[in-house]
């Protein structure tokens, strides 16, 4: 193993870099980090804190620009999603789901709806955008669906 070239940080703590690459996925980052004895595990979700101090979900193989300057924060994968007012636990570690699976994890959660339900997602300006059974949506904490009736006119 080469000498590392710089740390960054996961979690508050020091992480090295082994080699003069400055770009790593985000599966990269956390088994860098878990040699490193960061306590974590492959399947936290990693975020990555931006040039205006927020943070951006890292797919595990996203690529991102790595260096000394880098900061990334990784937790535990479960959150929650919200269907029709309801909280629906989503435990899954990649964060994107089809329309089919949202409703099927809401069903399954407890929310009176039907696979047969129409989806729409709530947007940043608050309106809600139609998601089809089969499109991929991207999952983060307390997104908000709502799903109505193939009959409901509202």
């Amino acid at each position: 193993m080469s000498k590392p070239e710089f740390n960054f940080t996961v979690n508050d703590h020091d992480v090295p870099w082994p080699g003069s690459d400055h770009k790593a996925t985000g599966g990269e980052v956390k088994g860098a980090a878990i040699a490193a004895g960061v306590p974590i595990e492959q399947d936290y979700l990693l975020n990555m804190e931006t040039k205006r101090g927020t943070f951006t979900a890292v797919d595990d193989g996203e690529e991102v620009r790595i260096s000394s300057t880098s900061v990334f924060v990784a937790v535990e994968p479960d959150f929650n999603i919200t269907v029709n007012n309801k909280s629906v636990p989503w435990p899954k570690q990649d964060r994107r789901a089809t329309g089919l699976e949202v409703k099927a994890a809401a069903i399954a959660a407890g929310v009176e709806i039907q696979l047969d339900f129409l989806l729409s997602a709530k947007n940043r300006r608050g309106i809600f955008d139609p998601v089809l059974d089969d499109e991929v949506v991207r999952l983060q904490d307390n997104k908000v669906f709502r799903a109505v009736g193939p009959d409901d006119n509202s």
